[in-house]
């Protein structure tokens, strides 16, 4: 499904100004996220849900609702 390590994104190419972002070899080195804010206050922290991997996107995301993807740490955690 995803073959970032040919796309170019990892900064591998001429390093493209993607330093920061970690090299992922699978799909274990990342979970993707959605931003969940308490909309009874205006200065809440953002939190961010990690969508089940099992489950189809198209089931977990509003229509145009942003995807943010958080890297795992050497260990797996979520960082």
């Amino acid at each position: 499904m995803f073959d970032a390590d040919n796309a170019g994104v990892n900064g591998d190419e001429g390093r493209s100004g993607n330093e920061e972002i970690p090299n992922v070899q699978s799909m274990d080195d990342f979970e993707l996220c959605r931003a969940v804010k308490d909309r009874g206050k205006a200065s809440a922290a953002t939190t961010y849900e990690v969508l089940d991997a099992r489950s189809p996107i198209r089931g977990l995301l509003s229509n145009w609702e942003e995807l943010y993807v958080q890297f795992r740490d050497e260990d797996g955690e979520s960082g």
